[in-house]
């Protein structure tokens, strides 16, 4: 059995230049609301698909698995649009307030996250009570009660509509002892003329 101290995720990216315009997002807010984890996240800017925490898969398996889905996409379209939050219980029953842009819902985005889940049954079950939210987190550590309705009031009507092009899906593995990661970007078929 592989170590619990190992996270494997799935993920997508934006384009370079709109990781940095929405680092700069995550940047200010860290700064005014004294939120610093989420600065030195290894992703950046991402929208998760699925993390896999059992330890019973290991990077190869998993980035083949991934492989073999990829083949079925080409690159498509995704729209940011907006602020969104929820409060969850992280896995200490730690009360987390997550603020997030919300990533627009597309037929392509959930034939992809259809076709992850059904892959590690197991792994995206642990997560069906709540749902598949697409977002980029802008903040979901350290930020207390108190700041987390300070910022929301704040950053509740912020004018942020962008569209970026998903040209594959990341995986990932990080040690979260070590802080140790390893990523792997599997690129879609591009599309023929």
């Amino acid at each position: 059995m592989k170590e619990k101290s190992v996270v494997i995720s799935i993920w997508l990216q934006p384009s370079p230049k709109l990781k940095k315009e929405i680092f700069g997002i995550i940047k200010d807010f860290s700064k005014k609301y004294k939120v610093y984890s989420d600065l030195k996240s290894y992703k950046g800017p991402h929208i998760t698909i699925l993390e896999i925490h059992s330890g019973k898969y290991d990077l190869k398996s998993v980035t083949n698995a991934i492989e073999d889905i990829s083949v079925k996409f080409k690159p498509f379209n995704l729209g940011i649009k907006g602020i969104g939050y929820f409060r969850k219980l992280d896995e200490s029953e730690k009360r987390n307030f997550v603020i997030y842009l919300k990533v627009e819902k597309n037929k392509e985005l959930f034939a992809l996250k259809k076709l992850v889940d059904s892959e590690f049954p197991n792994e995206s079950a642990r997560h069906e009570d709540r749902g598949f939210v697409p977002h980029i987190t802008i903040t979901h550590r350290e930020l207390d009660k108190k700041n987390f309705y300070r910022a929301l009031k704040e950053y509740k009507n912020l004018d942020f509509v962008r569209t970026f092009v998903v040209d594959g899906i990341m995986v990932s593995k990080r040690n979260t002892k070590t802080k140790k990661a390893t990523i792997k970007h599997i690129f879609f078929r591009k599309k023929h003329n």
